[in-house]
């Protein structure tokens, strides 16, 4: 049985990852068992250090300190009383390359 835990060596050859392969690997997380796990979200309890590398990595896309291919999405709240739509960046298909994490 594989360890989920275990990162496979072959990231290393990586240029560019998505901002949630790179929180997951910062994090010391393979990032394949956590995309099964994680999905979307943020917040798993397998992955707990994994939470605060992508809020780090999110706010640092968001305020411009590191440059990615960012990807957004319009979510719409329809469970509250008003319509409410908020664009959420898209970390699994946002780009950075590793040069730039490195900085």
């Amino acid at each position: 049985m594989k360890d989920i835990f275990a990162i496979d060596p072959f990231w290393h050859l990586a240029e560019a990852v998505s901002l949630q392969e790179a929180a997951a690997l910062i994090a010391g997380y393979d990032p394949h068992q956590l995309t099964l796990a994680v999905g979307e979200t943020d917040i798993h309890p397998t992955y707990p250090k994994y939470y605060p590398v992508i809020r780090a990595l999110r706010q640092a896309v968001a305020s411009g300190m590191l440059k990615a291919k960012e990807e957004w999405v319009h979510e719409v709240d329809e469970i509250s009383e008003y319509e409410h739509v908020t664009d959420v960046l898209q970390v699994s298909e946002t780009i950075v390359q590793i040069d730039d994490l490195k900085k």
